[in-house]
């Protein structure tokens, strides 16, 4: 009788352990096919990263720029009457955003 419990015994749980490695060889073909996604994705968030790059290069070239620059802004060299003492400055009133004698934009864009 001990001898027929112990054979049950040990079938029992030669089935549990093949059951168990069944489960876990399914986990890891999951984990695989879950790697396999991730990489893919990586590298096409590599290939976006190289194209926005270029991009950014392409769109900060120096001739350009300076053609925007000159088209946009209306910049012009500093001058010496462009230069203040301190002193010279209007002071901030009081409970005012902008300095007196300084008229404040109508709109923000100069709309």
């Amino acid at each position: 009788m001990t001898r027929k419990l112990s054979t049950i015994h040990w079938v029992f749980l030669f089935g549990l352990a093949a059951l168990a490695l069944y489960l876990v060889k399914y986990q890891v073909q999951d984990v695989k096919r879950e790697l396999v996604g991730l990489r893919y994705d990586l590298q096409q968030e590599q290939e976006s990263l190289r194209l926005l790059q270029a991009e950014w290069a392409y769109l900060n070239r120096p001739e350009r720029l300076r053609r925007l620059a000159s088209r946009y802004l209306q910049l012009q060299p500093y001058q010496a009457t462009h230069i203040m003492a301190m002193e010279q400055l209007p002071m901030r009133a009081a409970g005012l955003s902008t300095p007196i004698g300084f008229d404040a934009p109508s709109s923000v864009g100069g709309q």
